[in-house]
């Protein structure tokens, strides 16, 4: 993957992170065009296996989405969609470590601020956790 891309990418996650803790939102005007871009490039610019790539988006938003139907109010929309796109970037199995590292850090913060006194319904913002496992990937791994 070109230094251009991992930049490009990178400065896109750091926004994402910012605008959702600022203010609890993770824009569709950002994530809708960054997943088609996505698409394109790893479909048809960099030719990888379809059935991957559209299984990791697919698994991503699954089980995001799945989460937000049975725990409504806990992970929004905007973090499933941020969580397929995450998909469609890494493909499967590689969303699987994206996922994971930035389920680790929220779930380690969670606790932090448990622990420290903060109450249950404090509502952690998702997306920074998600954009840091998907930066950690990145940089580690690269696309694919």
């Amino acid at each position: 993957m070109t230094d251009l891309f991992l930049w490009i990418a990178s400065a896109f996650f750091i926004v994402i992170a910012v605008i959702d803790m600022r203010r609890r939102i993770i824009p569709n005007a950002l994530v809708y065009p960054a997943i088609l871009v996505t698409l394109a490039l790893r479909l048809l610019v960099l030719h990888d296996d379809p059935r991957g790539v559209l299984l990791g988006g697919a698994l991503a938003f699954g089980v995001f989405a799945l989460t937000a139907y049975l725990k409504p109010g806990g992970i929004g929309g905007g973090d499933t969609k941020l969580a397929a796109l995450i998909g469609f970037l890494f493909g499967f199995p590689g969303v699987l470590y994206a996922l994971l590292i930035g389920g680790t850090a929220g779930a380690l913060v969670a606790i932090t601020l448990l622990v420290r006194g903060k109450t249950k319904d404090f509502g952690l913002p998702y997306a920074p956790f998600l954009c840091a496992g998907a930066l950690v990937v990145l940089w580690l791994q690269g696309v694919g």
